[in-house]
């Protein structure tokens, strides 16, 4: 009840106040509301139609204010995940509110680059308030993508609320979103070199090339490695291959570091072919990596493959004696002949006098020195030489000898056979009359 005394007036002392309890809940309701009434028994007084009620608005006082705690966030590829925070900006809550958080692809994709959100739940208990403990933090997982520049996606926030019930909680707008940007881990720096010998022996049997690292460390993905086995003048083909490459592609794996080693085996074949030393070049080529840049030195070798001494030409003379009688003048032949390999090219030998006791143009003539060429169809060569007849019975002997001269490297002088001796004597038994 509200009692307005004697001499009251409207133009004077004409008001009557009173309070009304508001209840705090502790429940967000939203906007609330109630009417206060006003009546009067008295007949004389005249309650005016637009002041009979009044209505009062509640407004809950559990607002608070969310948002992410920066605007963005940056992050390497080699890191894992990255934390993001959901932060209380104002006020204090009185009762549980759960927010959700999601992620949008930009430039950087689900999953190659990141593992998306679909609506994460993080849940702010009551008593929490932006002065106090006020943050929630969650992982997202960041994946290896391929060395192709830095990248970035979004996370969104959003409240999850009871339908019936309105939002206790109001966002600001630049915090509503947040960036994370995925900066590409730098590639590895690695050297790697070829390992050879620099001969190897014509003999069916496998020679290890290696490729070795000479620094760094092979990082994600690890590194390809092709061999090859090309150039020079051996053959890998054909009936008379020289050479064959067992395994083309060597892998690194990740973590293999200085020292560490892929070899590929080069069978060097045996073509029973009688023919020069020959040569290979050998090289490797990196394959493109996301996270290694590799450099290659060095990046080829080149190495001979030695003939097998088993295949090469034996060269000998027929006749290593050729008795000639001093009182006749004649004509000599004296011939060489070769083993019967197969050869790949003509061979070049010579036949060259050795003066023992003889004198040219007195003990013989006729003799020019000639390059004798042994070829597919040719197994045999000579050369002519004539013995003249001495003038009188000799005393001893006399000897020129012929010997074998190649510097063909496929070629091998018999050295049992090397030289054909020419004895002028007395053979037929001719007797000297004083």
């Amino acid at each position: 009840k509200l009692t307005f005394t004697s001499g009251q007036s409207s133009t004077g002392d004409n008001t009557q106040c009173f309070d009304v309890d508001i209840v705090a809940d502790n429940i967000y309701e939203g906007l609330e509301m109630f009417t206060v009434q006003l009546f009067s028994r008295i007949t004389t007084v005249t309650i005016a139609a637009a002041s009979q009620s009044a209505t009062v608005d509640i407004e809950d006082s559990t607002i608070v204010e969310v948002g992410f705690a920066q605007s963005s966030y940056t992050t390497s590829e080699g890191d894992g995940s990255v934390q993001v925070c959901v932060v209380l900006l104002s006020g204090a809550l009185i009762a549980d509110v759960t927010v959700g958080v999601f992620t949008n692809d930009g430039s950087a994709m689900s999953p190659d680059d990141y593992t998306s959100l679909q609506t994460k739940k993080l849940t702010f208990t009551s008593g929490q308030s932006s002065t106090g403990d006020n943050t929630q933090c969650f992982d997202i997982a960041i994946n290896n993508g391929k060395q192709d520049g830095s990248k970035s996606f979004t996370v969104h926030l959003i409240v999850i609320v009871d339908p019936l019930q309105s939002s206790p909680v109001t966002f600001q707008p630049s915090s509503m979103s947040t960036t994370v940007v995925i900066e590409d881990l730098p590639a590895n720096e690695l050297k790697v070199g070829l390992v050879a010998a620099s001969e190897f022996i014509e003999a069916d049997d496998s020679e290890f090339v290696c490729v070795q690292i000479l620094s760094g460390t092979v990082g994600l993905e690890g590194v390809n490695i092709s061999m090859q086995a090309s150039g020079g003048t051996a053959t890998k083909s054909g009936e008379y291959k020289d050479y064959s490459l067992i395994n083309d592609t060597l892998t690194f794996t990740v973590g293999q570091t200085v020292g560490d080693k892929q070899c590929s085996q080069l069978l060097v074949l045996d073509d029973d072919f009688v023919e020069s030393n020959e040569t290979i070049e050998i090289s490797i080529t990196a394959a493109a990596s996301s996270y290694n840049s590799t450099d290659l030195n060095p990046q080829s070798i080149v190495s001979t493959i030695l003939e097998d001494p088993k295949d090469k030409i034996q060269v000998f003379v027929l006749t290593n004696e050729i008795p000639v009688d001093w009182n006749e003048t004649r004509n000599v032949s004296v011939c060489a002949s070769r083993s019967p390999n197969r050869l790949e090219k003509d061979i070049v030998v010579q036949l060259a006098i050795r003066d023992v006791n003889t004198i040219s143009g007195l003990d013989y003539v006729g003799f020019e020195p000639v390059a004798h060429t042994f070829s597919t169809e040719v197994y045999v060569v000579c050369q002519n030489i004539t013995i003249l007849k001495e003038e009188s019975l000799l005393a001893n002997p006399k000897r020129l000898d012929f010997i074998l001269i190649s510097d063909d490297p496929a070629v091998v002088i018999n050295s049992s056979s090397s030289v054909t001796e020419i004895v002028i004597a007395n053979v037929n038994g001719t007797v000297h009359e004083r």
